[in-house]
């Protein structure tokens, strides 16, 4: 299914964006982020969502986020953060939660190391969590940013190995990498795809089709896969030109 994920709609009231959304899609991976975060958004979901044909993901918050920070107050608050996001997708009916790993500071930039054996024992405490909770963890890949870890597929395999969380393939993420098809390899891991374009060197999000990623050849490589896909847009008009272009080409 294809569905939908718009960051900026955040700032607005959850009741005023789920209208939005399913006068478009029919799901929505909800980043529980400011006016969405679960203690502003759960009560008023679980109110609004038996009125609509909308089924529901969960992306963890992001903003101010560090599950790898070498500060022990910070990095608890994290994870904290990211067990909050379990529990609401439990709540909202979502099986998944999508979650980045931690990110290089200026203290550990020369020392990554540590950001990526922080990172391995967070997502690991962080699901023991979701087996508890009956939910499912996929870890996203990362864009190329000088504080960004994981971007590649032998990075997100170092910390998930010796676990059951599966991966959020982020293809934006991947072509500004140049490791889309290298991620293909590893496609049984996946349990949740972000699609959006971009020039290959920037993390643009743009509508699907305005960038360099060639969409439609790739749509045959996902066979087998039977997750969902995400189109994470800046706007609900983007969102809305990339489903009628990925829809064409054989995604949904």
């Amino acid at each position: 299914m294809l569905g939908v994920s718009c960051p900026p709609l955040c700032y607005l009231p959850v009741e005023e964006v789920i209208e939005k959304i399913a006068e478009n899609f029919k799901l929505w991976e909800i980043i529980a982020e400011h006016n969405h975060h679960p203690e502003n958004s759960c009560g008023k979901l679980k109110t609004l969502l038996p009125s609509y044909s909308l089924k529901m993901q969960v992306h963890a918050p992001l903003s101010d986020i560090n599950i790898a920070s070498i500060s022990q107050r910070v990095r608890e608050a994290s994870i904290k953060e990211v067990k909050e996001a379990i529990i609401f997708a439990r709540q909202i009916d979502s099986s998944i939660v999508t979650i980045h790993p931690g990110h290089k500071s200026p203290m550990t930039s020369e020392h990554v190391e540590i950001v990526y054996s922080l990172t391995s024992e967070a997502i690991r405490e962080v699901e023991k969590f979701g087996e508890e909770m009956g939910v499912r963890i996929a870890l996203e890949n990362m864009p190329e940013m000088s504080v960004t870890i994981c971007k590649k597929p032998d990075e997100i395999l170092q910390v998930i190995r010796g676990t059951e969380i599966g991966i959020c393939f982020d293809v934006g993420h991947a072509n500004t990498t140049s490791t889309v098809e290298e991620f293909f390899n590893i496609k049984h891991l996946f349990l949740n795809v972000h699609l959006h374009d971009n020039d290959g060197k920037k993390d643009l999000h743009s509508t699907v089709g305005e960038g360099s990623i060639k969409f439609k050849p790739l749509c045959s490589k996902f066979n087998k896969y039977k997750g969902n896909y995400i189109i994470e847009s800046r706007t609900i008009e983007s969102a809305v030109r990339s489903r009628n272009l990925l829809g064409t080409m054989g995604y949904g």
